[in-house]
């Protein structure tokens, strides 16, 4: 056997291990474990919004400014403030799950303004996500399993937003899981409107696809 074989031998092994504990930890979601699950928030740091974001019948326009300071925090506070609606824990079948949006929040609050319009939509890849997630500033003391909303955009032109709910083990950063919602946003004002947006995303999860993610990781 010689150690070029040797070498590559130990580095599949790696591999395996690898990627039998995060399929162990994926499992954790899924079935009933002492596993701490945190909602970590929803991370518009990379999202691009595409057309006229204008409040209620046109009154006024808001700037990339205003979207940051005043919606970015409303739409993540729509969590705390209507858990009913905003079901989280229903939408994971979770009894209990930490909210913690301090580190989403902060870097929500870091971006330029001149860079959240955009013309075109954007087209995140898996490793994007991993980026993504490398990035952010956890605290080395957390562990257990993060739960978030990733936006890729808000298209007001065809009335979709493009969200990513991810699954991250909080020490690591590694991403364990990733997933493309497509939802379409609802109701008055810009708030409200793509509220509906996140809260579709939300009940696509809890009606459609955490059935699916179960049968095919909860084993």
């Amino acid at each position: 056997m010689t150690i070029k074989f040797i070498k590559l031998y130990i580095l599949v092994l790696i591999n395996v291990i690898s990627v039998c504990a995060h399929s162990q930890e994926l499992k954790d979601l899924f079935i009933a474990s002492d596993k701490k699950i945190t909602w970590l928030g929803i991370d518009f740091s990379h999202a691009k919004f595409i057309g006229e974001f204008a409040e209620m019948y046109g009154v006024g326009t808001n700037n990339g400014a205003q979207i940051r300071d005043k919606f970015f925090p409303e739409w993540n506070f729509f969590i705390v403030k209507e858990p009913r609606k905003y079901d989280i824990k229903g939408m994971l079948r979770k009894d209990f799950i930490i909210i913690d949006m301090n580190m989403i929040n902060k870097l929500n609050s870091e971006i330029k303004p001149e860079d959240i319009a955009s013309n075109n939509s954007p087209d995140f890849k898996k490793e994007d996500i991993q980026n993504f997630v490398n990035n952010y500033p956890i605290d080395k003391n957390n562990s257990g399993i993060g739960t978030l909303f990733i936006v890729e955009y808000f298209n007001k032109n065809i009335k979709e937003a493009s969200i990513y709910f991810a699954v991250i083990n909080i020490q690591t950063k590694d991403v364990l899981f990733q997933e493309k919602i497509i939802s379409k946003p609802a109701g008055t004002g810009v708030r409200n409107y793509w509220g509906g947006a996140i809260f579709d995303a939300i009940e696509k999860i809890k009606n459609d696809r955490y059935y699916i993610w179960k049968k095919q990781f909860g084993k």
